[in-house]
């Protein structure tokens, strides 16, 4: 059997994600090798290349796109600037996992599905909770309990702390720059097709600020018309002062279920049964993400989320921004229609 070829990435974009995420699994998976780490920001590459051991910095990308040395890369940016720099490589043949969202609106998007297609290049978007147990397990029981079903999913992250200013000043750009429901609730429309595939076709959406000088709304609640009859409702909560569950709930004609994405304690009826269950609490699998890497670099092509993935949860959480700004229900853009 032959031996499995190790291939060299160049990290670019060394933030918290970076540092926490991105940085300790590709340590520790035996198909890759970190040959570069590049930020604009030097303070933020000396402390990843210590961590790393000491491995290459640079901070311009652009000196990495002809080299033969680097294989593939990892592009762990705000994603209004990393369209761009994924484009570039993609024309220098790299292969390219890049950090969801795909874009912060459908034209940039559109201009990123053109380079991957005209390249034929490998391009996997960063949704790494997809390739989570807990999603898997309770995409069983949702199939078990049938169609058409009211999903509810509620995810509550970056509690706000004003004394921490690195984070609340990250924080602040993307809500600039983007939204809460296109970064965390793009998550939630990406892996919610793990439980049923049926196309989202329309959005109803709230948002509120909770303090006056937020950047944009940080609390949002969308509710997603699907083609087969089905609801899925996303609340996005951020900056509260508090942490609160994360937690989904299912109905349909074969019964019910509750799970706490934060405990991994969940509760199954049908019919007159009730079941309680257990399952890991809900995280971010990287080693396995980089597995998925590894096979489309090896096979020339994207195996287990392809571009599609990104155009899809990023047509969906915009359209959740435009019906706040219009007070209207806003039509989900199919992939397909992209190309028109």
């Amino acid at each position: 059997m032959a031996e499995e070829k190790v291939h060299r990435v160049a990290l670019i974009g060394c933030g918290d994600i970076a540092q926490t995420g991105h940085v300790p699994s590709l340590l520790a998976h035996k198909r890759f090798k970190i040959a570069c780490l590049c930020d604009n920001r030097p303070e933020r590459t000396k402390l990843l290349a210590a961590q790393a051991g000491g491995v290459e910095t640079c901070n311009d990308y652009r000196l990495l796109l002809n080299r033969k040395d680097i294989d593939a890369v990892i592009l762990a940016l705000h994603p209004e600037v990393s369209v761009d720099v994924a484009i570039d490589f993609l024309r220098y043949g790299k292969p390219v996992l890049d950090e969801k969202p795909l874009a912060t609106n459908l034209n940039d998007a559109k201009r990123l599905i053109k380079v991957v297609e005209e390249s034929k290049g490998v391009y996997q978007i960063g949704f790494v909770f997809g390739y989570a147990d807990p999603i898997h397990r309770l995409g069983q029981m949702a199939r078990q309990l049938g169609t058409p079903a009211l999903y509810r999913v509620a995810l509550r992250d970056e509690i706000v702390d004003r004394s921490n200013t690195e984070h609340f000043n990250r924080i602040q750009q993307i809500l600039r720059h983007s939204a809460a429901i296109t970064h965390e609730g793009s998550h939630v429309v990406d892996f919610v097709k793990h439980w049923n595939a049926s196309p989202y076709t329309q959005v109803q959406a709230r948002a509120i600020k909770t303090e006056p000088d937020f950047a944009g709304p940080n609390v949002w609640l969308a509710r997603y018309d699907m083609a087969d009859g089905s609801v899925l409702e996303v609340e996005v909560a951020w900056f509260l002062p508090a942490f609160l569950p994360c937690e989904v709930s299912i109905e349909a004609r074969g019964g019910s279920l509750r799970y706490d994405l934060s405990a991994g304690m969940g509760e199954l009826r049908t019919r007159n049964k009730v079941e309680p269950f257990q399952l890991s609490p809900l995280s971010q699998p990287w080693a396995r993400q980089l597995d998925g890497f590894a096979a489309s670099i090896d096979a020339g092509r994207s195996l287990t989320a392809p571009i599609q993935r990104g155009w899809d949860a990023l047509a969906a959480t915009t359209a959740a921004e435009e019906s706040v700004a219009t007070g209207q229900p806003v039509a989900v853009r199919s992939f397909e229609s992209q190309r028109v």
